[in-house]
């Protein structure tokens, strides 16, 4: 009876596995995500820790290349994905020494959990961090340059609130407004998000004021913003593709022309979220958006 419970376990798991588009393919082919992730090299580089606040979780690194920070070297903040509960910036740092190969001074955020606190939550934990990086970047010599929001799914969502959510922006007290945003497999448009326990501990009831707050499409408005790359799978089974499709067609009613898109007709949520490793249409299309800031990556 064992065995065939075993085998039967194991059916499902192939079934999982082989059937790409729905969350259990996605948990099925994870694990071997995680584990390509941590084999991946880490070049040399500087890196500090800084706390913005007094839970464990406040903090972000700041990665540099060996040479230092220059006083206008450009920046960017790379939020991390794991649905708002999970995950941790030292998990990805091989993705941000892509992003520091490509020139860039490179910081990588983390938050507060859910359930344990509410998007208003880790919306207030963001607004410390650029508070917080902004001092420690003055202190360490740099004085301007380009900031470039982005992130990968849960990451994604938090990015275009600052980017979108002026009043966040303002409150987080960065002296310019930010010069980018990617968007990587990112819920958009909660509306069109499957309904789950972890929507509801994040942005509560859809017919809430706190569910707006939350939900970027809400914060788009007719004025032209900054570039702004999508990249989205068709068959991610973890944020489907329709909610990423909505926000664009908002976004491109508001401001022509701001947004590039890239929907990958056989990608999951876990083929874009492995830009950092494999040779694959996400990466090109996230290096070749970066490319307007540094045109000539430092390798």
């Amino acid at each position: 009876m064992a065995v065939l419970f075993f085998l039967l376990l194991l059916g499902l798991y192939w079934l999982a596995y082989r059937v790409p588009g729905n969350p259990w393919n996605e948990m099925a082919r994870l694990p071997f995500w995680w584990l390509e992730l941590m084999r991946q090299p880490i070049g040399p580089h500087r890196r500090g820790r800084h706390a913005y606040g007094p839970h464990r979780r406040q903090y972000f690194l700041l990665m540099e290349r060996e040479a230092g920070l220059g006083p206008h070297d450009p920046l960017v903040l790379y939020i991390h994905g794991g649905g708002w509960q999970f995950g941790y910036p030292e998990a990805f740092l091989s993705q941000g020494q892509m992003l520091l190969e490509q020139g860039f001074t490179v910081v990588l955020p983390t938050h507060r959990r859910l359930p344990f606190h509410d998007g208003l939550a880790i919306q207030s934990d963001l607004v410390h961090c650029l508070q917080t990086l902004k001092k420690v970047l003055r202190e360490r010599g740099w004085r301007s340059g380009p900031l470039i929001l982005g992130g990968m799914s849960s990451g994604g969502h938090l990015a275009a609130l600052l980017f979108f959510d002026a009043a966040l922006w303002q409150a987080g007290g960065w002296p310019q407004p930010p010069a980018g945003l990617f968007l990587l497999g990112a819920p958009l448009e909660l509306r069109a998000m499957r309904r789950s326990p972890w929507l509801r501990w994040l942005a509560g009831p859809p017919e809430g004021e706190r569910f707006r707050k939350l939900n970027p499409i809400e914060h788009l408005q007719t004025r032209p913003y900054p570039p702004v790359l999508i990249v989205h799978g068709h068959l991610d089974g973890l944020v489907e593709c329709e909610n990423a499709r909505i926000f664009a067609r908002k976004l491109e009613a508001c401001s022509p022309g701001c947004a590039s898109c890239l929907w990958l007709e056989r990608a999951t949520h876990l083929d874009v979220a492995a830009w950092s490793f494999r040779d694959n249409a996400a990466r090109h299309a996230l290096l070749s958006f970066l490319r307007r800031w540094v045109p000539s990556p430092v390798g």
